[in-house]
């Protein structure tokens, strides 16, 4: 839950849409993916206000 600085919940008025991928692409993806939660640099998240720029 995000709050404004008066407590008030936000929530966001749009979302990004998923744009397809080739196989070859997301695996791609993935692997890079991978590397970069296991070394510490992205972290998962269900917010509201993420972006869906890894597939």
């Amino acid at each position: 839950i995000i709050k404004d600085a008066e407590g008030k919940e936000i929530v966001p008025k749009f979302k990004a849409h998923h744009r397809g991928m080739p196989p070859s692409e997301r695996k791609e993806c993935h692997e890079e993916i991978q590397k970069l939660l296991k070394g510490g640099f992205i972290q998962e998240s269900n917010s509201p206000w993420s972006c869906a720029a890894f597939y």
